[in-house]
């Protein structure tokens, strides 16, 4: 995108990243000049070269409480109150039993016609054969469930919305004239000038595809970077997207402080 004033255009006043930057004068007049001067900064290992500055990821808990777990299972197979569950958890459920049902028969048939010839010391009941035994048909069974689930699902796949009646293709519509789609660009020390060919591509196929639904959209750039030279870059695309595309509404968040991300 061409960082010169177009005809009609606003000017843009480049002064205050100058003194931000600390660039001599005159050397930042486009968005060009400003993203060669952000490029040698960060090659010169200037402060947007010092990497990222995120805090670091918390290790996922797990609920391991076996009484609340037991207690969540029975809320959801007697809802307090009578209440009725939604059509597609029903569904979700008795698809479950059923699937398990067959799991374990077919693991059963499975290991019945192996434990002759692979488990002869059975009868002995020895504790080794015994274990060997019961690993066995934990693991028959949970590949069997695996396979089962693949076989339910691609069955499903293949059949779409016909005889399902949870199926979004059934409630699928038309937007309304008020309503609105919001794309997210979530960013962070990006390099700018790609996140910003990539918004300028989708305005662009939205403009040719759908030029009657481009006004359901709304683009917005989320940012939660630190360095002030990222930041700018930030706005100078923003600014680039506003000036070519004066029909479509982008917008841009920054987070100070981005923490518990």
């Amino acid at each position: 995108m061409n960082g010169q004033e177009e005809e009609g255009a606003i000017p843009f006043d480049f002064s205050p990243y100058r003194d931000i930057l600390g660039g001599v004068d005159g050397e930042v007049t486009s968005f060009e000049t400003l993203n060669r001067f952000l490029e040698r900064e960060e090659t010169d290992g200037g402060a947007s070269g010092d990497g990222f500055r995120r805090l670091p990821l918390q290790i996922m808990r797990f609920d391991t409480d076996w009484k609340k777990i037991i207690r969540h299972l029975v809320w959801q197979a007697c809802p307090k109150g009578g209440q009725r569950q939604p059509g597609w958890v029903r569904i979700m459920a008795r698809r479950r039993r059923k699937m398990l049902l067959v799991s374990l028969l077919v693991a059963g048939f499975m290991f019945s016609l192996a434990s002759g010839t692979l488990f002869p010391d059975l009868d002995d009941h020895e504790i080794l054969p015994c274990l060997y035994a019961a690993l066995y048909l934990l693991f028959t069974f949970l590949a069997t469930y695996a396979f089962v689930k693949m076989v339910v699902g691609y069955r499903l796949a293949r059949r779409g919305a016909a005889g399902n009646p949870c199926h979004p293709a059934h409630r699928a519509r038309e937007p309304g004239p008020e309503e609105r789609c919001a794309i997210l660009y979530p960013v962070h020390h990006e390099e700018m000038h790609r996140v910003g060919a990539g918004m300028a591509s989708l305005i662009e196929t939205l403009s040719q595809d759908v030029p009657e639904k481009l006004h359901h959209y709304d683009l917005y750039l989320l940012s939660d970077s630190t360095d002030v030279r990222h930041v700018l870059t930030e706005q100078a695309t923003l600014y680039h997207l506003r000036q070519r595309y004066p029909g479509v509404t982008v917008r841009y968040r920054r987070r100070a402080h981005n923490a518990n991300a």
